[in-house]
C-alpha cells in the first residue's frame, strides 16, 4: 500500500486462515471501545473515533483498523486479547489518498430504514450465517485492478439508551384519552439498550458503480 504519511494509526491485522474465533470475540472487542472519550459538551472538535476497514487491492482483502495515534497501543492491545493468533502491522502510508487521485470513485453511505433504538439483526439471530461473507464474496470475484472497501466509523453515541428507555416508558397511545400502551417493540429495545452503542457511519468506495452495488447488497 502507498500513499501520504498518516496523521494517525493506520493497522493491518492478519489471521490466520485457520482461525475459527467465534462473533463473541468481535463483540467483546466493541464492548471495550465503548469506553471511547465522549466529545466535550459545546466542543466544535470532533468526536475520538476508530475506523474499521475492509480493502480489496490487486486482489488481496486486507482487514484494517485506525485510530488517533494516541490510542495505538490501546488498540493493538485490545485487538490482541481477542484474536491472539493475529498478526499487526502498522502501516505507514494512507493506501488510499493514492487511490482516489489516480481515479474517480464510486462512493456510497448505508443508512438505517428506522428509528436508531429500534433492533438490528445481530449474529445471535442468524448463527447458521457468516454475516460478513456477502462483503468477502463480493471482494473475491473483484478484478486484477479493481479497487473496493467498507469503512465502519464508529464514536462514542453518548446517552443514547436514555433517550430509548424514554420511548419505552411513553409507550403508544391506545386510542382512548390519557391512557396508553406499551410500545410493541418495548422489548427489542430494552434489549438493545442492554448493550454499549455508537454513532456509526458505513461508508462504501469502489471504482465501478457494478462493484458499489455489490457491495452494498
Amino acid at each position: 500500500m502507498t500513499g501520504e504519511e498518516l496523521p494517525f494509526s493506520l493497522i493491518e491485522i492478519r489471521l490466520p486462515k485457520s482461525s475459527e474465533k467465534t462473533p463473541e470475540a468481535g463483540a467483546q472487542l466493541f464492548a471495550a471501545f465503548s469506553s471511547l472519550p465522549k466529545k466535550p459538551f459545546l466542543s466544535f472538535k470532533p468526536p475520538v473515533s476508530l475506523s474499521f476497514e475492509i480493502v480489496c487491492i490487486d486482489q488481496v482483502i486486507h482487514f484494517l483498523v485506525s485510530c488517533p495515534k494516541e490510542m495505538k497501543g490501546y488498540v493493538e492491545s485490545q485487538m490482541s486479547a481477542q484474536y491472539p493468533e493475529s498478526i499487526l502491522l502498522e502501516i505507514p502510508k494512507d493506501y488510499l489518498t493514492g487511490y482516489v487521485q489516480q481515479a474517480s470513485p464510486n462512493l456510497g453511505q448505508l443508512s438505517l430504514s428506522n428509528s436508531f433504538y429500534l433492533p438490528l439483526r445481530t449474529y445471535k439471530e442468524v448463527k447458521d450465517s457468516d454475516l460478513i461473507s456477502s462483503v468477502l464474496g463480493a471482494m473475491s470475484k473483484a478484478g486484477p485492478n479493481d479497487f473496493m472497501a467498507v469503512q465502519i466509523l464508529i464514536a462514542q453515541a453518548g446517552n443514547w439508551q436514555g433517550y430509548a428507555q424514554g420511548i419505552i416508558d411513553k409507550g403508544i397511545p391506545s386510542g382512548e384519552e390519557g391512557k396508553t400502551l406499551a410500545h410493541p417493540q418495548a422489548k427489542h429495545i430494552a434489549e438493545k439498550i442492554s448493550s454499549g452503542g455508537f454513532w456509526t457511519t458505513i461508508r462504501l468506495i469502489a471504482d465501478s458503480d457494478q462493484l458499489l452495488k455489490n457491495l452494498a447488497n
